[in-house]
């Protein structure tokens, strides 16, 4: 079966460990977030990993430390491969700060890291 998060009934409280990889910023942060909360048993842990946007200097600056990274990678996968990724890309709505201050409303206690290569992580763990 295939079907989208938000369009799958996950069971609740069902899974000890939920992850998202660059896939939330392709559907509405909130409801994605909240499905992924729900699912996981009392103790269980959520991980995502995901793209946010630069909104202002700050931002810029912070994100123009990966770019050497980002070069280095981007012809090294050149080397290896022809084509596109193969999979969907979007480009990310929400800012960094915007998604971290809503991963706290959804997720009271949750930690937010932003790393280079233009990632974040949100990393939580349901009460008991």
């Amino acid at each position: 079966m295939e079907a989208g998060l938000l369009e799958h009934d996950l069971p609740e409280e069902h899974y000890d460990f939920v992850c998202s990889i660059a896939a939330i910023h392709h559907m509405d942060f909130t409801k994605g977030l909240s499905a992924m909360r729900a699912a996981l048993r009392p103790g269980g842990a959520l991980v995502v990993i995901s793209l946010a946007s630069n909104k202002g200097p700050r931002d810029r600056a912070f994100s123009a430390v990966g770019l050497p990274a980002h070069h280095v990678l981007r012809l090294r996968n050149l080397r290896r491969s022809r084509g596109g990724p193969g999979a969907p890309v979007a480009d990310p709505a929400m800012t960094w700060a915007e998604v971290r201050d809503e991963a706290q409303r959804v997720l009271p206690g949750a930690v937010f890291r932003r790393h280079l290569l233009w990632r974040y992580s949100l990393v939580w763990r349901k009460p008991r």
